[in-house]
């Protein structure tokens, strides 16, 4: 509840009298994707901190990076990538990992720090793309990653803004 209602001081004081950084809401949410959807940086250092697993995922199956990199939060993005958040994890009903999120809402600098991290351009989601939401300025920066030009089934996120535009 803490989280919920972006108190920090509450936060700490029940972090450090043993409260359990990765326990669910019952929607299946964690401190830290609460910290995450109130832009708390400060929450979510004190979360990690703490030993909060960055990768765990909720209900819906999206991670903090996951939602990091849906809304653009780069800051946020990078800081969750320092501590080891996975960005190829995918999200289990379109299969989007955090840079599919990324390129999809057209935001260059967490597609930037993705890259730098190792995510992975190639990877096929399992829900179609929507490739005119995704800017040409992006796909120089997938290009250069090595999109899998072949895939048959899924297609990756490059493949799909070619075919489609």
């Amino acid at each position: 509840m803490a989280c919920y209602n972006n108190d920090l001081t509450t936060t700490s004081v029940l972090l450090r009298a043993g409260a359990y950084p990765n326990s669910c809401n019952k929607f299946g949410q964690t401190p830290l994707l609460l910290a995450v959807r109130k832009y708390n940086v400060a929450m979510v250092k004190e979360l990690i901190g703490a030993g909060v697993d960055v990768n765990k995922m909720e209900q819906e199956g999206l991670s903090a990076l996951m939602m990091c990199c849906d809304d653009g939060n780069s800051e946020m993005a990078k800081l969750l990538l320092d501590y080891q958040a996975n960005p190829d994890l995918q999200q289990s009903e379109t299969g989007y990992t955090a840079l599919m999120f990324a390129c999809k809402g057209g935001h260059l600098d967490t597609v930037i720090g993705l890259m730098e991290h190792g995510a992975d351009a190639k990877i096929r989601n399992v829900a179609p793309t929507e490739p005119s939401q995704v800017p040409w300025s992006l796909l120089n920066m997938l290009l250069h990653n090595q999109p899998d030009w072949t895939s048959s089934s899924w297609r990756t996120l490059f493949l799909s803004t070619l075919q489609d535009h």
